[in-house]
């Protein structure tokens, strides 16, 4: 019956054509029920084959692309709103809709595992809701019935519509029946099959006074994106009971819908046979957004295959505009070489792999090396250059530091390629890409000691506590402690947040010790902290002073740049001399003194001032030069040389107060 006489406006979906199809009076199939609001007439099932002819050869080629394109999209979305409601902590979601409306979903996760499992329900509402994927606003529900996946799949199940409708249409548009689905996810493809095998998927559309509905069984349909090839290639099959054409159509697709992502398609041919061997092609344009409809070899209509544009925009891989109105696809022929995706610099990770995604595959011969230069740091630190491997897999180009970069540390990407140009495999070129960014955050360590960081005597003990690390606020996955260099340790578990260190030898020198945690991703940051080692109480000499509220300073006479340091009593003058680089403490009685455990004096570095003792600490060139000092721990040989000495003092240079300890060959602990 011929429907030719009213064409549409918006050819997206089947949605639009069908309104036009019903307003216009087409489908032969409906009967007037006379005056508006008696009870609409349902027409009867068609069963006889459409003869297609050039009158009718346009709609019928638009209809039956539109209602596959239809059922493929479908498909996708249960896909999306699964993953949605799963990824979500409350595995739901509830959100506004670009134009108004709400959109919501929830997973009914009956075994609580947080999956969408088989058995398992995923409910979707939309109210008033635009949906980008089918380029129109939507009401009503649709449920997705999880089954078993078969293997190397990550999704299957039913779909099937609860008064899901175009929204606000006159005539109704209303999407009827269930629909089978499976997905697999790969790295580089993704695969997803639709099917009507099981019950028949369609449309009821109604004025009031009539209705048609429109029927697709045994559909096959399956649309791939491919990473290796820039590629997303549809195809389908299918039998149309067409109540608005007014007979039943076969539909094949001849060659599958080809395009490059984010354009129109280059290839592709739907074949469409009614009676009597009647045929029609709907064939891609290169160029625009239309495709040829050929009556046997003639070209007898343009059409437009404007509106599933998710078919064609490699949508599973590329991001899209949350609030942009349409997806943004462009004609095959304006297809340059060109970035389609690339890293977010405030989604930098510690492990810094970064990638890029290009519309043509890549020529993996023009990237020959690539690095990580660190732009900043601590003062006075070497800058690290972090070599990176490159990898080519198609349109994705993916560059790896060979080591974990530093967390909340700047770096630059460096590539180096021939004339600083990328390529594609077809020869055309860009410039290579850029980047620069801060390592976030994921992780931090903390590392505090409980006491000095000294180890004086054999048998001394230190706990070091990394228990203020965090991962974004939540515990670290793991902790280990490991020493770096220096005189060898023992630690009570490597693997505590609070660790025991003790000296694992008789020794001295300078060790240092790391910690490094991690999250459960496995990145990982790292602290460290240098000790003091005097185990080897032979001949140990250790200074420990801070001056005014600085930092602690801690030096011992094994330390590099030590060289020389001694203690000393100089027995002609009964003076206690302490060396230690470029520090020194003198000590020389103002009457005689026999020094002893206990005995606690006052010095100065001024002659006219009274003091028990002077000079002291040496280096104090200031008007006001006093101090007190403490002889904690005090030992001397039968010949009256030193042999063992502990004393602490306080020191006062015109204002600023130094605070320290020597300690000689002794155990005792020094001030914090």
């Amino acid at each position: 019956m011929p429907v030719s006489s009213c064409r549409f406006i918006r050819a997206s979906f089947a949605l639009s054509l069908s309104v036009a199809l019903v307003a216009c009076g087409g489908g032969g199939g409906g009967a007037d029920a006379g005056s508006s609001g008696t009870a609409p007439v349902q027409a009867p099932p068609i069963s006889a084959p459409l003869l297609l002819t050039a009158t009718n050869s346009q709609d019928a080629s638009e209809l039956a692309f539109g209602y596959g394109a239809l059922a493929v999209t479908m498909g996708q979305l249960a896909v999306d709103w699964t993953a949605r409601t799963e990824s979500s902590g409350t595995r739901s979601f509830n959100t506004s809709c670009t134009g108004g409306g709400s959109a919501s979903g929830v997973l009914t996760d009956s075994d609580g595992d947080g999956r969408a499992g088989p058995g398992e329900r995923v409910t979707v509402t939309l109210t008033g809701c635009y949906v980008k994927e089918l380029d129109d606003t939507m009401d009503g529900s649709v449920t997705i019935t999880l089954t078993t996946p078969a293997a190397n799949q990550q999704r299957a199940g039913i779909i099937t519509f609860g008064d899901f409708k175009v929204k606000g249409t006159n005539p109704s548009q209303e999407i009827v029946g269930a629909l089978r689905f499976d997905y697999s996810d790969g790295r580089l493809s993704k695969f997803l099959h639709v099917a009507s095998d099981a019950q028949p998927f369609g449309m009821r559309i109604s004025d009031g006074t009539k209705t048609a509905t429109e029927t697709l069984t045994a559909l096959d349909a399956q649309h791939q994106t491919g990473l290796d090839t820039m590629r997303a290639t549809t195809s389908m099959r299918f039998n149309l009971a067409s109540t608005l054409l007014g007979g039943t159509l076969a539909v094949t697709t001849g060659t599958p819908w080809s395009s490059w992502f984010d354009t129109y398609p280059d290839a592709g041919q739907l074949d469409i046979a009614g009676a009597s061997g009647s045929k029609v092609v709907l064939r891609a344009r290169v160029g625009d957004s239309s495709a040829d409809v050929l009556l046997g070899n003639a070209i007898v209509h343009v059409a437009s295959i404007e509106g599933p544009d998710v078919l064609w925009t490699g949508a599973p891989w590329l991001p899209q505009v949350a609030a942009a109105d349409h997806y943004a696809t462009r004609s095959a022929y304006a297809h340059p070489f060109s970035v389609l995706s690339q890293p977010d610099p405030a989604m930098f990770l510690p492990s810094g792999a970064l990638t890029w995604l290009y519309s043509h595959p890549i020529d993996a011969t023009s990237i020959t090396s690539a690095k990580f230069a660190q732009r900043s740091g601590p003062v006075n630190t070497m800058f690290e250059e972090v070599p990176a491997t490159v990898t080519v897999e198609g349109g994705l180009l993916t560059i790896s530091p060979t080591r974990q970069l530093q967390p909340g540390i700047d770096y630059e990407l460096q590539i180096v390629s021939p004339g600083w140009r990328l390529s594609d495999t077809a020869g055309a070129t860009l410039d290579v890409p850029t980047f620069f960014g801060t390592v976030a955050r994921t992780i931090s360590a903390s590392l505090i000691s409980a006491a000095p960081p000294l180890l004086l005597g054999a048998d001394a003990t230190l706990v070091l506590d990394s228990s203020g690390s965090t991962a974004n606020g939540v515990p670290v996955a793991s902790t280990h402690w490991r020493q770096l260099s220096g005189p060898a340790l023992s630690f009570s578990d490597p693997t505590a947040a609070r660790v025991t260190i003790t000296p694992a030898a008789s020794s001295n020198g300078t060790a240092v010790v790391e910690v490094a945690v991690a999250n459960a991703a496995g990145d990982v940051d790292r602290k460290t902290i240098s000790l003091t080692v005097a185990a080897d109480q032979t001949e140990s000499l250790v200074l420990a002073y801070r001056v005014a509220s600085g930092p602690l300073v801690i030096a011992a006479g094994t330390d590099p740049g030590y060289a020389g340091s001694y203690a000393r009593r100089v027995q002609q003058n009964n003076v206690l001399d302490v060396l230690m680089g470029t520090q020194r403490f003198i000590l020389g009685s103002m009457t005689p003194r026999t020094w002893m455990s206990g005995l606690t004096l006052t010095y100065t570095g001024n002659t006219n001032t009274t003091a028990d003792a002077t000079p002291g600490w040496v280096g104090c060139m200031a008007t006001i030069h006093t101090g007190t000092v403490s002889i904690l721990d005090y030992a001397q040989d039968a010949d009256g040389n030193l042999e063992r000495l502990a004393l602490d003092f306080d020191d006062t240079c015109d204002t600023t107060v130094t605070r320290g300890s020597i300690r000689y060959r002794s155990t005792m602990p020094v001030r914090p």
